[in-house]
């Protein structure tokens, strides 16, 4: 694959989620879904760190594996 190629799937993928609003916000919130479902024990720092560097793709990606795979609280481990 060359760099054009590789620059024309980036900027498809821009213009796609541009074009769907509601899926680039979905994506973009996805640590913090995944957090909250979980009952991640560090949500509040998952939001924080999400909401403002989430555009970020590195650290979104560290978020989303943090958030997936990180503690969860005790309550729910005894249920």
């Amino acid at each position: 694959m060359s760099g054009y190629e590789i620059l024309g799937w980036f900027v498809g993928i821009y213009i796609w989620l541009f074009a769907n609003p509601i899926i680039a916000l979905a994506l973009y919130l996805l640590p913090i879904i995944i957090a909250f479902i979980r009952l991640h024990r560090n949500l509040p720092i998952i939001m924080i760190i999400s909401l403002l560097f989430g555009w970020i793709f590195l650290l979104w990606l560290i978020l989303v594996i943090w958030a997936a795979f990180g503690g969860q609280d005790d309550i729910r481990r005894q249920q």
